[in-house]
């Protein structure tokens, strides 16, 4: 099996002003086509408050079974919301949004290319879409997974009010550690072995090499493939390198 997990940015671009503003959908479709993965997570679909919705028309361009759900207002419009998309070749027999609640402290921008600092910014909830898909013969589980970047803000991801924020992320995937179980997506954590040091242990590795930087923008890696010890990984890559995240990919199988 090839899965595939993406921070699409609303499906915004590099342009020529050297911001991630140009809005290219086809760019999006020609990539999955390309890497053509029998299951993609996407993150950051935009989910707009009337019409089509991204995943939609993703979902119709590929000819895969589609779920997503809104998670949290478009920062990068300004209107509707972004959310999580699961794609797959074959059928998605359920899906359930697990809502990941963030503390509200008030807290401000550190500054970047697109808020200044000292902007009030908010902690947004966030959502892990669970899906059950059938693939080939056997029921995978797959968790599609968005973080909050609190490396933007100015708290401190050590800070002990955020202590429940991973231990939800930990809850959600330690007690899957026994199936053929697969949580992708993005992260916002650039050490992810060190901030879910627990879900390393219960066995879980990441199909994505830790020196690959995902996120182009910041030239980190916050994107990951995280199976539980059912799995193997047979081959990994990256594509899409004109949005801020890179498209990444592995193929797996199941361990006899």
């Amino acid at each position: 099996m090839r899965i595939a997990t993406w921070n699409i940015n609303a499906a915004h671009i590099l342009s020529e002003s050297g911001k991630y503003d140009r809005e290219d959908l086809r760019y999006i479709i020609d990539a999955l086509k390309e890497v053509d993965a029998d299951v993609v997570c996407l993150q950051e679909v935009a989910v707009p408050e009337t019409g089509l919705a991204m995943a939609d028309s993703i979902a119709m361009a590929l000819g895969m079974f589609v779920e997503y759900a809104p998670a949290f207002p478009n920062h990068v419009t300004g209107s509707a919301q972004l959310g999580q998309a699961t794609l797959s070749k074959s059928p998605i027999l359920s899906s359930t949004p697990r809502t990941i609640r963030y503390p509200k402290p008030e807290i401000f921008f550190k500054g970047d290319g697109q808020f200044g600092e000292g902007k009030l910014a908010v902690l947004y909830d966030r959502l892990a879409l669970e899906c059950e898909i059938v693939v080939g013969d056997q029921e995978v589980t797959v968790l599609n997974i968005h973080l909050a970047p609190i490396f933007r803000f100015t708290i401190d991801p050590s800070d002990p009010m955020l202590e429940p924020v991973r231990k939800k992320i930990e809850s959600l995937l330690v007690g899957r550690r026994e199936e053929p179980f697969i949580a992708v997506g993005d992260y916002n954590a650039f050490t992810l072995p060190t901030y879910l040091q627990r879900v390393f242990e219960k066995g879980y590795t990441d199909a994505v090499p830790q020196d690959v930087k995902t996120h182009v923008d910041y030239g980190q890696k916050s994107d990951a493939i995280l199976m539980t010890s059912s799995w193997k990984t047979i081959a990994t890559g990256t594509a899409g390198e004109k949005a801020d995240h890179l498209l990444c990919w592995a193929d797996v199988e199941l361990k006899k």
